[in-house]
């Protein structure tokens, strides 16, 4: 039988050795339940030994399955994921209310959880909202946050390992090293005001060493990327030195922060390129089709704002304007803050 834990139960577990399996109860007061809850799952792999302690979370976005599918497989041999020292709790699915509707955003209310981290929005009759207390306040005991997305329904991305700027020297380099040891493929410096309120900028502002990674999307699960996620543990566990079987690491490449080509219009997106395709400046990658009168339309083409290689694309043909359709990004030479 799961047990269900308060914040904090599950942080008196965290120094007692074992693997214990349930659930943080976070409050969700409805009509019909004046003392409900949202339950979600938290597995604690306590060594009981002195060492970093690290959480890994994924599913705060509904539609993005590669990542609480990954760690599904990494708890199905949870003694190869079990810490030497210190401490790994992973929460495969932080946002069930999302996840049960394969949405991006809770269903109950619009709200982007991962725009929620640090603001001041609060509605205590709504569970995604309180998600955004619970979870920040579970993180307080932790050393290092790494957060795993894709682009979900609606873009397709490349592999990529993300960090923020930091209120320190050293934990801009320990983020900066933990991104490079996941060995995803690429790694970049998050430099976008779109990242307030993410869970992992606000791990990074706290202190706290913070990587998010996307792993695809394009309302497509693809196997690797699925394994991916299951390698991200161990390797996040191999930097950070709690882990009993080192994995190895690849290759990374650096990347700065992509630049959008955007739809203009409404219309019917075609693509003309594709992810890590190199591209120049100018060069056609996506045709806008621009519905005219009742049935004709026109062709709107859009170009590169850059040189550079392709790392995200629009996965879903009919477009409004202002919609992302493709992401351009640069290689870089020095990948400090």
């Amino acid at each position: 039988m799961s047990e269900i834990w308060s914040p904090l139960e599950i942080k008196a577990l965290l120094n007692t050795a074992g693997i214990h399996d349930g659930f943080l109860a976070v409050p969700s007061s409805r009509n019909d339940s004046a003392w409900g809850a949202q339950l979600v799952r938290c597995i604690v792999l306590a060594s009981g030994l002195p060492g970093p302690f690290l959480l890994v979370t994924s599913g705060v976005h509904g539609d993005e399955f590669e990542g609480p599918l990954g760690l599904s497989q990494a708890l199905g041999d949870v003694s190869a994921i079990a810490p030497t020292r210190g401490c790994l709790v992973i929460v495969p699915i932080a946002n069930p209310d999302a996840f049960r509707a394969g949405a991006r955003h809770s269903p109950s209310h619009g709200s982007n959880l991962n725009r929620l981290f640090g603001t001041a929005e609060r509605s205590l009759d709504n569970s995604s909202e309180v998600l955004h207390l619970a979870l920040p306040d579970l993180l307080a005991s932790f050393d290092a946050l790494v957060d795993l997305h894709s682009g979900g329904s609606s873009l397709d991305f490349v592999p990529c390992a993300m960090w923020h700027a930091h209120p320190s020297l050293a934990g801009a380099a320990a983020s900066r090293s933990l991104a490079l040891g996941l060995g995803v493929g690429y790694a970049s410096l998050i430099s976008t005001a779109e990242a307030d309120g993410t869970f992992d900028n606000f791990a990074a502002r706290q202190g706290k060493i913070a990587v998010a990674v996307e792993l695809g999307g394009g309302g497509l699960i693809r196997t690797e990327n699925v394994r991916l996620a299951r390698a991200v543990v161990l390797r996040a566990m191999t930097v950070l030195g709690i882990a009993s079987e080192p994995e190895p690491s690849r290759p990374t490449t650096a990347l700065d922060w992509p630049l959008l080509l955007r739809a203009p219009d409404d219309g019917i997106f075609e693509c003309l390129c594709s992810l890590e395709d190199k591209v120049s400046r100018g060069q056609p990658l996506a045709i806008l089709h621009t519905r005219v009168g009742r049935d004709d339309y026109k062709q709107i083409q859009e170009v590169s704002p850059r040189d550079g290689i392709v790392v995200a694309i629009r996965a879903i043909t009919n477009t409004k304007s202002g919609d992302a359709l493709v992401a351009i990004s640069q290689l870089v030479d020095d990948m400090r803050e």
